[in-house]
């Protein structure tokens, strides 16, 4: 049988999460200079990914699972890897563990445009 995590017609995508080289979200994000870089949560997108969906940078998008659902902008992302998507995990809104099995830190998921 396939791995949990590959992708299949209903989840196309693969999700990884993880930590953003400057900002592991432990003490930074409550620094109003760790905000000031990196706002919020964003989704990154290969560009041949958005170009396929229609999606545009900065345009807010439902990342769906069989476990939930987060909406974020997307951020397209020169030289992505089509059908790999990127979520920092680390900021407290949206939840984006509410997407992944317990203990995961990747997962298939869908893109739709919210």
């Amino acid at each position: 049988p396939p791995h949990p995590h590959t992708p299949t017609p209903p989840y196309p995508f693969v999700l990884a999460t993880g930590q953003m080289l400057f900002h592991s979200g432990t003490l930074s994000t409550w620094a109003p200079e760790m905000r000031t870089i990196n706002a919020g949560t964003y989704v990154e997108i290969a560009p041949k990914d958005a170009e396929g969906l229609g999606i545009a940078h900065g345009e807010r998008v439902r990342l769906v699972s069989h476990r939930g659902e987060v909406v974020l902008p997307a951020h397209i992302q020169p030289g992505g890897t089509p059908g790999i998507l990127f979520v920092a995990n680390h900021h407290a809104e949206p939840r984006v563990n509410r997407l992944l099995d317990r203990e995961a830190v990747v997962d298939r998921v869908r893109v739709e445009r919210a």
